[in-house]
């Protein structure tokens, strides 16, 4: 079985967030990084949208695409390698590699790991309609943020979640005995741990800055409120 991602927010965190990107029943949503599958089906069931989930992991796309369907909207699972800037992403309605109108981009604990920023947001910002959301769940999104508005994105909404990270590594090392155990048993075999794990698998990862992070494609005026957590 896939191991799953490295995650340190409930899943709610992320459907807060989308929430307040304004997800509604019948967008389109791509998550980046989806693993095997169950928050992109947990999003499709709580806003009754279509979700296309990629992931690098051949095992993950198979896990995801073998799991059982949403009881609302829907999903599909592609096997798509982000930090590849050679393309685009997978078209919301099929699998050409046409221009994608999704509604929101979201990604948990991924985009910090993928090089080569600037290209992967000028990507992100092509697949989303005029106006569009990228939500990030993120370590360090502070040391993303040149490329992010490189790439013409606008911050609408950031707020701090150091407190949910504390309690997860907490958690981690009473189920685990240490990060490390941990980072050990999450990283696929023949993969170096520290660049599987990336800032997370650092002395101190709860001083990496975790937050929720909302984006709109284009100037303010277009990308909705201004407000912050």
């Amino acid at each position: 079985m896939y191991s799953g991602k490295i995650s340190p927010g409930d899943a709610e965190i992320l459907l807060k967030a989308l929430g307040k990107a304004g997800l509604r029943q019948g967008m389109k949503v791509l998550e980046i990084g989806c693993a095997a599958g169950r928050m992109s089906r947990l999003i499709a069931e709580r806003f009754c949208c279509e979700v296309t989930g990629v992931d690098t992991s051949r095992a993950a796309i198979e896990e995801a695409a073998g799991g059982p369907p949403p009881r609302n909207g829907s999903v599909r699972f592609l096997r798509e390698d982000a930090g590849n800037t050679g393309g685009r992403f997978p078209c919301a309605a099929d699998n050409t590699k046409e221009p994608s109108p999704y509604d929101i981009v979201c990604s948990e604990c991924t985009l910090s790991l993928i090089e080569g920023k600037r290209e992967l947001f000028e990507k992100i910002s092509a697949a989303l309609v005029p106006g569009g959301k990228l939500v990030l769940l993120d370590m360090r999104v502070s040391k993303m943020e040149d490329a992010i508005r490189s790439a013409g994105f606008t911050k609408i909404y950031e707020e701090d979640l150091s407190d949910e990270l504390l309690s997860w590594a907490g958690q981690i090392i009473f189920d685990y005995g240490s990060l490390a155990a941990y980072f050990e048993s999450v990283t696929p075999a023949g993969e170096d741990v520290a660049a599987y794990c990336g800032p997370f698998a650092g002395e101190n990862p709860t001083g990496s800055g975790y937050a929720m992070s909302i984006f709109g494609n284009g100037p303010a005026e277009d990308s909705g409120s201004t407000a912050h957590g």
